[in-house]
């Protein structure tokens, strides 16, 4: 995979014309969405665009070469943000106009120098209404990196061959070690390179071993100044290159859930009540308290024993009420012999919600949230889990709504499962009333976390659940594999961060989060343990929709609607991931099936530049 402008064998400067080959990121952007139309035009060599950077589904084919020297940029729906990385062949002294419109007819006009554009940003106002105009080179293009391969997935062990080069580096010419290392390990490879007058170095060879160990990698290639001494003076000049890689062993099953461990059970009525600690109780201390009646003065006693040993309650802060909850009553179903019993329930009036701590779960393994909820009148209960802590309301893009079709039956009860990864120890969950009109109502909520078993003994567990009608999902799934029947889940769009709770990575330079290989095998990953415990062996997921994919498609020009990682300042992931591929290969070792589904609602760049012309 070649990861700049240019391929291993292909020098920056062509020495008959004296041109140079760079690739620029020109981008616009205002505080308020905005629409704009510009012309790039170079009087000498040639543009090209090599990506469109807009979401907008309606931006891709919006870029028209009108000759090699001309682009023109027409107009789509208004946004913040928009751009696009060029490839540049023009002399260092060709000069760029620019000549952007914005919607109220306002033109704004520009003029730069190729050589200008090499290192640092160039920024210009866009018009009065506070709109800027960019060029930047990024860091891929000064030192590119070139493992050999189409895509930056790798098995255990497997050799590879990388050529970097340097390409109008920026630095100064002279003698610099160029160091290669998996971050956080040591060092694999030291060189002295020789940079040339133009701040550029030929290709150098490195042979390499991916890590043994399947996940996601970062590759640091590191390049400073060649010195028997560190300066005191000033920090040395180098530059550090990254580049994303993913390790998948093919042979390798992903652990599964197999039980469910409870960790407490939330009375929804006992935490809306203030200055009480009892309304979560761990179930290994409540299954083992007798049956009494309890008055306030024993309750008391009853919550001060038990602080200690309640792991769970002890740095909590109290659980908060909006709006206004009562107590109900709801009486279960009879049996043959015996009539049914009054269940006390919380009730919430339209509107209102109950944000209640969650505290010592284990960062990064699944757990699962069981809600009892009465079904025994219409209502519409949303859940948020708030992973930073800090509740900002519920909506119908962040909230999960239940509704008593969507619960499993049990007499005037129905349950709920929620299968979550926290981030950290503590989380947050809202229990809100999304209806306008209807009252409410939830009972209780029990806390467990999944206990992940080894491939080789998940078809031999039995597993006991803590809940009733579960069973032990990789035995099951097995016998019905057998039968010939088959489970699945359908994703209607690839949101696999968001669906799956990960965070994306950090850009070090910037602290936005983009998507990484980090974030795109974590999701994969727990995609797999939400299958393998639903029982599910077939995967419908939609790989491109609304302008942007998960699969490698140049008929497709997608956008970068969901994979962010090309905008990551360190160079890392400067080409879309074949996600796709990841899933299959996952797929593979896990013995499950992927449908690959695409919904063409955005326009075709082939079709769309046939209609522009």
């Amino acid at each position: 995979m070649t990861t700049g402008s240019a391929t291993a064998q292909e020098t920056p400067q062509d020495q008959s014309s004296s041109n140079i080959t760079c690739e620029l990121r020109f981008v616009w952007g205002s505080t308020s969405p905005s629409q704009f139309e510009a012309i790039l035009e170079i009087d000498q060599g040639s543009l090209g665009v090599v990506r469109n950077l807009s979401l907008q589904p309606d931006s891709i084919g919006r870029a028209v070469a009108s000759s090699p020297t001309k682009l023109e940029f027409r107009p789509y729906s208004s946004s913040t943000f928009g751009g696009y990385d060029l490839r540049i062949t023009a002399p260092p002294s060709a000069r760029i106009s620019i000549q952007a419109t914005n919607i109220e007819g306002e033109t704004t006009s520009h003029n730069a120098i190729v050589s200008e554009l090499l290192n640092g940003t160039w920024v210009r106002p866009l018009g009065n209404s506070g709109g800027r105009v960019a060029f930047e080179r990024q860091m891929y293009d000064r030192l590119q990196v070139d493992l050999g391969n189409e895509q930056t997935i790798l098995s255990p062990g497997e050799s590879f061959t990388t050529a970097v080069k340097g390409s109008l580096t920026g630095l100064e010419p002279g003698t610099y070690w160029l160091e290669t290392q998996f971050a956080g390990a040591k060092p694999l490879d030291s060189r002295r390179v020789s940079v040339d007058e133009s701040g550029s170095f030929p290709a150098e060879f490195i042979p390499m071993i991916a890590p043994e160990t399947a996940g996601p990698h970062l590759l640091e290639f590191t390049l400073s100044p060649s010195r028997f001494l560190p300066s005191v003076i000033a920090p040395p000049e180098e530059i550090t290159r990254r580049l994303d890689i993913v390790v998948v062993d093919r042979s390798q099953k992903l652990a599964e859930i197999g039980n469910w461990i409870p960790l407490a059970e939330i009375d929804a009525y006992q935490a809306s009540q203030p200055g009480s600690l009892a309304w979560l109780t761990p179930e290994q201390i409540r299954n083992t308290w007798p049956i009494q009646t309890v008055t306030d003065v024993t309750h008391r006693l009853t919550v001060a024993s038990l602080g200690s040993n309640n792991p769970l309650a002890g740095s909590f802060v109290t659980p908060t009420v909006h709006g206004q909850v009562n107590k109900r009553n709801v009486r279960t179903t009879p049996g043959p012999q015996t009539d049914g019993i009054a269940i006390r329930c919380l009730s919430m009036t339209p509107g209102s919600h109950l944000t209640i701590p969650i505290d010592n779960l284990a960062p990064g393994q699944p757990h699962r949230l069981v809600v009892d909820i009465p079904i025994d009148e219409p209502m519409r209960l949303a859940l948020l889990l708030d992973r930073n802590g800090t509740h900002n309301g519920t909506s119908a893009q962040t909230a999960i709504e239940l509704l008593p079709q969507d619960c499993r039956n049990d007499g005037s009860l129905a349950s709920h499962d929620l299968i979550f990864w926290p981030e950290t120890s503590s989380t947050e969950l809202t229990i809100a009333n999304a209806h306008s009109q209807w009252n409410s109502s939830v009972k209780t909520i029990h806390v467990e976390q999944a206990e992940l078993i080894a491939p080789d003994v998940a078809a031999s567990v039995v597993g006991q659940a803590s809940t009733p009608g579960s069973t032990n999902a990789a035995g099951t799934r097995e016998q019905e594999s057998q039968k010939g029947r088959h489970g699945s889940i359908y994703l209607n769009q690839p949101i696999l961060a968001d669906s799956f709770g990960v965070r994306r990575t950090v850009d070090p330079a910037t602290g936005r989060r983009y998507e990484s290989w980090q974030t795109w095998y974590t999701a994969a990953k727990r995609l797999h343990q939400l299958m393998g415990w639903k029982q599910a062996d077939t995967l419908y997921i939609t790989v491109g929709s609304n302008g942007g994919a998960i699969c490698i498609n140049p008929a497709l020009s997608a956008t970068l609607r969901f994979d962010s990682g090309p905008f990551f300042s360190d160079g890392r992931s400067p080409q879309a991931k074949d996600i796709v591929e990841l899933l299959l290969l996952l797929a593979d070792s896990n013995d499950r099936r992927v449908i690959l589904m695409l919904n063409l609602d955005s326009p075709i760049e082939s079709l769309e530049s046939v209609s522009l012309a």
